[in-house]
């Protein structure tokens, strides 16, 4: 358009929003939904809606449940729709918590966190950078900017696993099963994995995104 600058001659750069969590005075933990210390505990936090795949996320756990009986699923957040998920599925090892005004005090207490999402408009879902603050795997759908958010700078591998989706569903389901398997079958892969989980966030501490605003804002008076 007339008169508007391209973006190639204006000062650019993607930057992260910065997260600095913080846990609650009083915290939940494992003991009160009846975990084990040594039970290995898959969660998710996100909206309430279908399209963030929380049925995928279930029917994963309970296809695998029978077999891991050391495995436990806690399910963050409130809507209609997670109430009927939960009427529908009454096994003892699936915790609806429902809502938390902080999620990282749930977060905390999992192993691994899952985002099976299909949502057309997901982008940068804050629960990613939950999860990787509390050094937690994950495993998601590659969407919006997730495959970048799970990039450790410097390594090849991920910081967890990633899953094909098609705007509508997963394209294979069997694969959030298998993903989630790994980490039953490898202690070793959940050990690596949450030390990446740990470099991972690093680039979504406040101080790297303060510092990268003022970087550009440098740039840009120049």
């Amino acid at each position: 358009m007339p008169g508007v600058r391209p973006l190639s001659d204006i000062p650019h750069a993607q930057i992260y929003n910065g997260f600095s969590g913080k846990l609650s005075a009083v915290l939940p933990d494992r003991s009160q939904l009846g975990v084990a210390a040594t039970s290995l505990v898959f969660g998710m936090v996100a909206r309430g809606i279908e399209q963030k795949g929380w049925a995928y996320a279930i029917r994963s756990f309970e296809a695998l449940s029978e077999k891991y009986p050391q495995a436990h699923l806690v399910l963050v957040g409130q809507s209609e729709y997670l109430s009927q998920l939960k009427l529908a599925h009454q096994h003892p090892r699936i915790h609806f918590v429902g809502f938390a005004a902080n999620p990282i005090d749930w977060v905390r207490l999992f192993d691994v966190g899952l985002l099976p999402s299909y949502f057309p408009s997901e982008s940068l879902p804050n629960s990613i950078a939950e999860y990787l603050f509390c050094g937690n795997p994950v495993i998601a759908t590659r969407i919006g900017e997730i495959p970048h958010m799970l990039k450790v700078p410097g390594q090849t591998e991920l910081a967890g696993k990633l899953i094909e989706q098609n705007g509508h569903g997963l394209t294979t389901p069997d694969e959030l099963t298998q993903a989630m398997e790994d980490y039953l079958l490898q202690p070793q892969l959940l050990v690596a994995h949450r030390q990446l989980a740990q470099q991972c966030f690093d680039k979504f501490r406040m101080e790297h995104c303060v510092a990268a605003y003022e970087e550009l804002f440098a740039a840009v008076k120049v």
